[in-house]
């Protein structure tokens, strides 16, 4: 690989040496061998949270499933305060980020992230459904 590296630097002088040699200390050890079951588990996950997701705000909210991200967004009935949201979880034990955090001021739809680290196998559904405890507490009353 050295050698490799070292006959690279000396026909190349235009290309970001620092990310080059990042990139070769990467693949001299073994994240890239096991970087693949990495990402299915990370898709095992993303599966798991979409069910749950489907089974408990079903009606309540329209499912975007992430295409390289980490959440499954969940778009709430206009007029839903997702920041009153995040009250209600922290009443129901779970833990979730209101979509206002991810949009500037003043646009602020009513849109719910959901993270991967939400679906652990272990407490995924138990997660998911004080989540949708929660957001049909805060429907109810943002649209009462």
């Amino acid at each position: 690989m050295k050698l490799l590296r070292d006959a690279k630097e000396r026909a190349d002088i235009q290309a970001d040496r620092l990310l080059q040699r990042a990139l070769a200390r990467v693949l001299e050890g073994d994240w890239f061998e096991r970087h693949p079951e990495a990402a299915r588990t990370t898709g095992k996950r993303c599966a798991l949270l979409l069910r749950c997701l489907e089974r408990e705000q079903a009606g309540l909210a329209a499912l975007t499933a992430p295409s390289g991200g980490f959440f499954v967004w969940a778009a709430l009935p206009d007029g839903v305060d997702t920041d009153a949201l995040l009250v209600e979880c922290a009443r129901h034990g779970v833990a979730n980020i209101p979509g206002s955090a991810f949009y500037p001021p003043p646009h602020t739809p009513a849109e719910l992230p959901a993270g991967l680290h939400h679906a652990l196998v272990r407490g995924a559904e138990g997660s998911m459904a004080r989540l949708g405890r929660a957001t049909r507490a805060t429907v109810r009353l943002s649209l009462a």
